[in-house]
């Protein structure tokens, strides 16, 4: 099993700006998503100053989301 500073080597972290460009919508829209849906993935605190999410936890939620 590896340990979990081999297990975090290639995750992104992503800002709330980094993550509305990946989403494709505004920061406006990722604070709505943040305070309307649920299941929306939490931000992490890397530092005091420093927060934000986990890409991967972001990709699992936008492909859990129902086809258009």
């Amino acid at each position: 099993m590896a340990c979990a500073e081999e297990s975090n080597k290639d995750v992104t972290y992503l800002s709330q700006r980094g993550l509305a460009k990946l989403l494709g919508v505004s920061v406006t829209t990722v604070q709505r998503f943040r305070d309307e849906c649920s299941d929306f993935p939490k931000r992490r605190a890397f530092s005091p100053r420093c927060k934000g999410w986990i890409k991967g936890e972001v990709v699992v939620w936008v492909q859990s989301l129902p086809a258009a």
